[in-house]
């Protein structure tokens, strides 16, 4: 017959359980920063914040002409008067800057277009209007950077345009106004690594004359300088879905861990507060008074297989120990809120159960 080291045994019990608790915090923990880490993976996060940015656009162009017997030069400048008959093409060069302060992730889209239009006399009523893709749609990308910069050059056909408006003037013999207005198109898109929105187009445009061969022909550049700034959100936007996968997991992990670990800390917190404990102190009692008597088992037999007869005091099982001269058994069912003493006697099982519940009960009745 085994004689239990109460204290022995519950010291150990003790440090085993604050190792395993210390363990499960650990795990806890490692699964918090896996859990950040991989949420970090999957979102982007943008916090309220101003971005400023800063666009312009110029035209530089040359007109060159045709074999003539006045003009020593191939072509003329800028800012100049123009006999229209004399003009062979028109050469035009864009420049575009795109400046922000912050490092960007930004599709830049740009397009060059050149939009003929034959209107009424006082430009009022429009007969015609047809658009030519002179350049075709051309993406840049801004990829952790502040700005981008595009130098495109078109050469225009000016004799075409202006046979097309002329030719449309004989044909329906009506007084026009018609111009081919030549402009380079910008449009900028955040990718979605961006931390902030923007969608912006622009253009700089040229505007050239037609059909006026009689007279000087001025041509008009618009110029393109323009700052704004975007006020941005605070949001989240999913960039990685096999993180967000990876992140939904990881939760679920831990709020299946958390609610084991949770029963943990019950327990810590009963093991804090022993000296409050009635169940130990009744058991430990009984423990410490009938030590040659009780044997401690670490598995519990199957009550189901035994007709069970249940005593009210643990005297009793000592009485029934003495007359059929068998040993209490003494199993842990769960620490320091319930066990069992029990005596097995043939086909018979004779137990005393110990709750802390029924303790606490029989405490508070006998103080009122």
């Amino acid at each position: 017959m085994g004689v239990i080291n109460k204290k022995y045994l519950d010291i150990r019990v003790r440090r085993r359980f604050y190792l395993r608790f210390f363990c499960s915090t650990l795990i806890l923990i490692l699964l918090i920063i896996f859990l950040l880490l991989a949420f970090n993976k999957a979102f982007s996060f943008s916090e309220d914040s101003i971005v400023n940015y800063k666009e312009t656009g110029s035209i530089d162009y040359k007109i060159f002409l045709k074999e003539n017997d006045f003009y020593d030069t191939p072509f003329l400048g800028k800012n100049m008067a123009y006999v229209a008959s004399l003009i062979n093409k028109v050469n035009v060069d864009f420049t575009y800057k795109f400046n922000v302060d912050k490092e960007s992730y930004l599709d830049v889209k740009y397009n060059i277009i050149g939009n003929l239009v034959i209107a009424s006399q006082n430009n009022s009523n429009v007969f015609f209007e047809k658009q030519y893709v002179l350049k075709e749609d051309t993406i840049k990308e801004i990829n952790n950077d502040k700005g981008i910069i595009i130098n495109e050059n078109i050469e225009i056909d000016y004799d075409e345009y202006n046979n097309l408006v002329n030719s449309f003037r004989t044909s329906y013999a009506v007084s026009t106004t018609s111009y081919l207005e030549v402009y380079l198109q910008v449009e900028e898109k955040n990718k979605e690594d961006n931390s902030y929105k923007l969608f912006n187009t622009s253009k700089t445009t040229l505007k050239i004359p037609l059909s006026q061969q009689e007279i000087n022909i001025n041509l008009n550049d618009e110029k393109l300088e323009n700052e704004n700034k975007i006020v941005t959100n605070t949001k989240y936007v999913i960039k990685d879905v096999l993180f967000l996968i990876i992140s939904i997991i990881i939760l679920l992990l831990i709020l299946i861990y958390l609610v084991r670990y949770l029963k943990k800390v019950r327990r810590l917190y009963k093991l804090l507060k022993l000296k409050d404990n009635n169940f130990d102190k009744h058991v430990n009692k009984i423990l410490k008074c009938y030590d040659r008597i009780i044997v401690n088992v670490c598995t519990l037999i199957n009550f189901d297989d035994y007709k069970l007869i249940k005593v009210v005091e643990f005297q009793e099982l000592v009485d029934v120990r003495d007359n059929i001269k068998e040993v209490i058994n003494y199993y842990l069912i769960e620490e320091h809120e319930k066990c069992v003493f029990y005596i097995v006697h043939n086909d018979s099982l004779y137990y005393y159960m110990v709750r802390l519940s029924d303790l606490n009960e029989e405490i508070n009745d006998e103080k009122k």
